[in-house]
């Protein structure tokens, strides 16, 4: 991994980061940036290529800034010679913050503490530090002990690295999430949603057509695929009193990717199974593509059309482990599809969506992805209480899959549950989206707003809090303007993953932004 990354870099980020490294590595003392952009200054700009290499490795500051440091993140300190030693220092030091965190999590540690109980040098101890403080993703705050020695408070967020044995496995967690585009195949858009690591994936879809006499199999059957995360149409659960039979079905085997129909006893004579299987077949034979799935419940022979298709078995139940994963293999066939940003969501097209929508942007204090969590039971209620419906939880199951599917919403996953989830929350994008239908100010406008005070105040980067010092908006209202001007690349930014109140830290306006600005006028 780590040799694959540095083929990605220029002959002079790799000089910038080592002789940063070389110059930190026996003192603990980060160089002035602009020292060292003296003495490069023959070879190339410092501060021109440390931008461009990204903070995510290195922090140059501003030329103009004569005080600044040249510091290296972890990533940055991997990718220079004689750095084995620190990088096992670290995983060593994340591992000692995890395990204080479980044990006590409002305890704040120290590096006296990380010193003492891993018998570190003054030097090591000072440099684990160090790195540590580069990655806020695993703190809540940071500052300094009576001492001067460092101290952290940290975030619930360390808990993702529990498991990890090596550098390697570090970098594995947050290599989509940190790493510039040039060293992932991640696409950039994907970046902002953050250290919350929910797959916003729409997988492939599967109606089961079958008898209602098996219906407690079918059950069983649909709620095993949509833990997976698979979307079932079943449809004794979409067919209300006065809905034409034939229409919905058509309709719902028109939704779908596949056909499941359950072959039994109970079905082989069934004229709505026959009907169902004769529009899918219809559909595969004009589609050119494997549409129907025989799923074989009881000992009974195929019908002449289903006759030449392989069947999954499920006549005992000591085969359904097996013909399940048959099915999610053939499922997975279709590749997932990623939830894209929401650029051109219809609010309209939905009364219950727009209810979910409400209720997730008006509870949020903060206008961030997982703020608020909407626990399954409250998703019920929520529905029961707001919705006319006589089955609560498909229609949930209809709304969580829509707006999942236009990027608004995760659900995480959690298969002891009906519907395979055990709640909801927003992403990042949501509120961006939103705001300006439930609340008193518009993203967009907000947004041009930031960019006219940083050309008013001949500025191009600031701190989130700084502007919300000038701003006066709060949190709430900045973060959805933020992720707005990211989302249109009009700032670049170095992301925080989590542990404070602004979506992010820092940012800095791009060409882009110019543009932007330019556009409505």
């Amino acid at each position: 991994m780590l040799n694959e990354w540095r083929k990605q870099l220029t002959n002079f980020e790799k000089i910038i980061l080592q002789k940063t490294y070389d110059k930190w590595k026996n003192t603990a003392e980060w160089p002035k940036s602009l020292s060292l952009a003296i003495e490069l200054r023959k070879v190339e700009n410092l501060y021109k290529a440390a931008k461009s290499l990204g903070y995510e490795f290195i922090h140059a500051g501003e030329q103009h800034q004569k005080d600044e440091e040249c510091k290296l993140t972890i990533l940055g300190v991997a990718l220079c010679k004689g750095s084995e030693n620190d990088l096992e220092n670290f995983v060593k030091g994340i591992q000692y913050l995890v395990k204080k965190y479980i044990k006590n999590p409002e305890k704040e540690i120290t590096t006296d503490e990380i010193q003492k109980d891993l018998s570190l040098s003054d030097l090591e101890a000072s440099k684990v530090s160090q790195l540590i403080r580069e990655e806020s993703g695993i703190w809540s705050s940071a500052g300094r002990s009576q001492n001067g020695k460092m101290s952290f408070n940290l975030a619930y967020s360390i808990l993702m690295f529990e498991d990890i044995k090596s550098i390697d496995g570090y970098f594995n967690i947050i290599k989509n999430e940190r790493l510039p585009s040039r060293f992932t195949e991640k696409k950039e858009k994907d970046f902002i949603e953050g250290y919350y690591q929910y797959e916003q994936e729409i997988k492939s879809s599967i109606f089961l057509s079958h008898s209602h006499a098996d219906k407690d199999f079918v059950n069983k059957l649909a709620k095993d695929l949509k833990g997976a995360g698979y979307y079932v149409w079943t449809d004794y659960a979409e067919i209300k009193i006065g809905d034409s039979l034939i229409e919905k079905i058509r309709e719902g085997i028109d939704k779908v990717d596949y056909v499941g129909v359950v072959i039994s006893r109970n079905s082989i004579n069934s004229e709505w199974v026959k009907k169902e299987v004769d529009i899918a077949m219809t559909q595969e034979i004009e589609g050119r593509r494997v549409k129907v799935l025989p799923i074989l419940l009881d000992d009974v022979k195929l019908p002449g059309f289903l006759e030449s298709k392989k069947y999954a078995d499920f006549k005992s139940e000591s085969l359904y482990k097996k013909s399940l994963n048959e099915i999610e293999k053939r499922l997975d066939e279709i590749p997932s599809k990623k939830a894209d940003f929401p650029s051109n969501f219809d609010f309209q097209k939905s009364e219950s969506c727009m209810i979910f929508l409400k209720e997730i942007n008006t509870r949020s204090k903060l206008g961030q992805a997982n703020d608020p969590f909407i626990k399954y039971d409250e998703c019920i209620k929520i529905v029961k209480d707001n919705i006319n419906t006589d089955d609560p939880e498909k229609e949930l199951e209809l709304i969580v899959y829509e707006l999942v599917k236009e990027g608004l919403i995760y659900k995480r996953i959690d298969t002891s549950s009906r519907l395979g989830f055990a709640g909801i929350g927003p992403t990042e994008y949501f509120f961006c989206k939103t705001d300006s239908i439930f609340q008193k100010w518009d993203p967009k406008s907000d947004a041009k707003e930031i960019v006219k005070l940083f050309i008013k105040n001949n500025q191009d980067s600031a701190t989130t809090e700084e502007l919300d010092r000038k701003l006066k908006w709060g949190p709430r209202r900045l973060n959805s303007a933020i992720v707005f001007l990211y989302s249109n690349k009009s700032i670049q930014t170095k992301r925080e993953l989590g542990g404070t109140k602004y979506v992010l830290q820092w940012i800095r306006l791009t060409e882009e932004a110019y543009f932007f600005i330019e556009k409505d006028k």
